[in-house]
């Protein structure tokens, strides 16, 4: 017999329509689904054509078989609970595509697909077959119960589930007891393992109940169930990201017993960390940031795998730079999980810090920290999502308001030397005028306005170089302090000029970056520029550069007017001026003079392609900081 089920398996196994749907399974269950998995979707195959055969099914019924134990747990993709009219919605689809099956033939085999929902009695769930079909699959299903099998497969549910092992199998127990096979096949193929198993799991079941505490058996007690159930509403009562976040870790801590924990978030670059959402330990190191790759939670990003460790000190991926940083906190023990969207796009991880129990964190904490981790991905994705779309619909809003407002300030760019080389060569033309004095002086005023229209061309046709994806980085390795120099030196009469304060601030030891040189010079020039004509005479202006967790901080600060709330988002637009673009003067550094509005979107497009981005902070009337972080290289020149 057992030919004959090998052979029906291959056959069927191959037909397109069953293949198509064990191969969906296999690439997109998530795979935080131990049990219900595409290997689960091939041994209830099997399981029922064995049934099938030995009861002497075959045929038309045979195939139909199979398409119902291919696509009976396909809903699991989408939904962990009453998902089976997914699957049945799905084999419907797919019978009807290929175009070799009748309406009862289909009709069938979604009877056979929803006769594995359980329904609600009076005593407890159960599955009730509708069809005689529906009975073969449900006895297929629960095949295990009666196969040396048995324990394997129970601890791959008991772990999807999230149960603590005494609970899970002190209800094992109950059900075995009470399970009866549907089929003849089953009961001769499958009643004495049932019975074998029922010996060995009562056995076990006791044990448990003398054993350790179920701290130390792994899974969830029923703080954890009731934390987890409560946790949707929790992380639904906010679409704010930052209190939704912090609300959320904050509760986990105080579950798990820990002194910390921390949401790290990768940046639009993916390339560096921001280190968010403190709870506990030390405040100030709340919104740091360091490379991707750095650490343990570097690590559980890039493989999005879990980590937990009870001595992080002797794991070589350990980062010590945050505890030399801090006064007082040391980190004692790790539970670092990552956080992916719907197991499929990584956005970060969630670490938990120095368990408060004497034997530090055990594998029931990181089953809880996991099962948090995908809703609280969920949560932030959504409320990003969110917060995208209303900023979007604002800058819009106010896009369209500027789109005239721009074409105003163009023609006011061109204008202003254009009348300038008019005036400046009607008199160089006019014969009476011939004083040598007044030639030369319209002379010069005539090549300031050619210079002005040159420099205005220049600027359109940079934005090209610097525009999105097309930037073109021209990589070297370069010290600082290089490039310090040359800004410094760009704005030491601008600044003497407009009477303001100008502070360089420079690491105290040599500090080396890879980059194009001078993109990011541009980059600094553009901000010192805007700082300069936003603050008022007198005003003080800073350039910051400090080496902090393998990155190198640039910083522009001024004490200017500062940027509107309402206008921060869209500063970075092309041809966006901050304040009323009709009131509008020319002038390199003066004060309240505007321009195109096409420097801060060069330093975005830059920084982006130098795998970083633009931070702005800002506040009317006190002034504003824009800062970005370049990896840090070799030391030296």
């Amino acid at each position: 017999m057992e030919e004959e089920i090998q052979h029906h398996f291959e056959h069927l196994s191959e037909m397109p329509l069953i293949r198509g749907a064990l191969r969906t399974l296999e690439t997109q269950l998530s795979p935080d689904l131990s049990y219900h998995s595409a290997e689960h979707s091939q041994d209830v195959l099997r399981e029922v054509l064995r049934f099938a055969v030995h009861d002497g099914i075959s045929g038309r019924d045979l195939e139909l078989l199979a398409i119902g134990a291919a696509f009976h747990d396909i809903g699991f993709i989408w939904k962990q609970v009453d998902n089976e009219w997914l699957g049945a919605s799905r084999a419907r689809e797919a019978m009807e595509l290929s175009s070799s099956y009748s309406e009862s033939e289909i009709q069938r085999v979604q009877d056979m697909i929803l006769d594995t929902q359980l329904v609600n009695t009076s005593m407890v769930a159960v599955q009730i077959p509708s069809t005689e079909l529906g009975r073969y699959l449900l006895d297929a299903d629960l095949g295990n119960l009666g196969r040396p099998d048995f324990f394997e497969k129970s601890e791959l549910l008991r772990k999807e589930l999230g149960i603590a092992r005494p609970l899970f199998y002190r209800d094992a127990v109950k059900f075995l007891e009470a399970h009866e096979w549907l089929t003849p096949a089953a009961q001769a193929l499958r009643g004495a393992g049932q019975a074998e198993n029922l010996t060995k799991l009562r056995d076990y079941e006791k044990t448990l109940r003398e054993g350790p505490p179920e701290r130390d058996l792994g899974g969830l007690d029923l703080s954890h169930l009731l934390f987890l159930s409560r946790l949707p509403l929790l992380l639904n009562s906010s679409l704010h990201t930052d209190r939704l976040v912090e609300t959320a870790i904050e509760h986990l801590r105080g579950v798990i017993n820990a002194e910390a924990a921390t949401v790290f978030l990768l940046d639009e670059s993916r390339s560096q960390l921001r280190f968010w959402a403190l709870q506990g330990g030390e405040a100030h190191l709340q919104d740091k940031r360091l490379p991707a790759d750095r650490g343990i939670v570097g690590w559980v990003i890039q493989n999005e795998q879990s980590v937990l460790t009870n001595d992080p000190k002797s794991d070589p991926r350990f980062y010590s730079g945050f505890d030399e940083e801090s006064s007082s906190f040391v980190t004692k023990s790790i539970l670092c999980v990552p956080l992916l969207v719907r197991s499929k796009k990584i956005i970060g991880a969630l670490q938990i810090l120095n368990s408060t129990e004497s034997d530090g964190f055990q594998e029931g904490d990181q089953l809880l920290a996991e099962r948090f981790g995908h809703q609280l991905a969920l949560a932030i994705d959504n409320a990003t999502l969110f917060e995208k779309s209303e900023k979007m619909r604002n800058n819009l809003a106010q896009l369209d308001k500027r789109k005239g407002e721009m074409i105003t300030v163009l023609t006011h760019e061109l204008r202003t030397p254009l009348n300038v080389i008019l005036g400046a060569a009607d008199l160089l033309g006019n014969p009476d005028v011939k004083d040598s004095a007044i030639r030369e002086k319209m002379s010069a005023t005539l090549q300031r306005g050619v210079q002005r229209l040159v420099k205005l061309s220049q600027q359109l046709q940079s934005l090209s170089r610097v525009e999105g994806d097309t930037v073109h980085l021209q990589r070297k390795t370069f010290p600082v302090e290089q490039l310090l120099t040359s800004v410094t030196e760009r704005f030491e009469n601008p600044m003497r000029v407009r009477n303001l304060t100008f502070t360089v601030n420079t690491p105290k030891s040599p500090i080396s970056i890879q980059g194009d040189e001078a993109l990011l010079f541009l980059v600094l020039t553009n901000l010192l520029s805007n700082a300069v004509r936003f603050t008022k005479d007198g005003g003080e202006i800073t350039l910051t550069v400090k080496q902090e967790h393998g990155l190198v901080h640039f910083s522009v600060e001024d004490t200017g007017i500062g940027i509107p709330r309402e206008e921060l988002e869209n500063i970075f637009e092309k041809f966006y001026e901050v304040g009323d673009a009709l009131v509008h003067s020319s002038g390199e550094y003066d004060f309240g003079s505007g321009g195109l509005g096409l420097g801060l979107s060069a330093v975005r497009s830059v920084v982006q392609a130098h795998g970083s981005d633009v931070v702005v902070t800002s506040e009317e009337g006190k002034g504003s900081c824009f800062s970005f972080q370049i990896p840090e290289t070799a030391t030296g020149g």
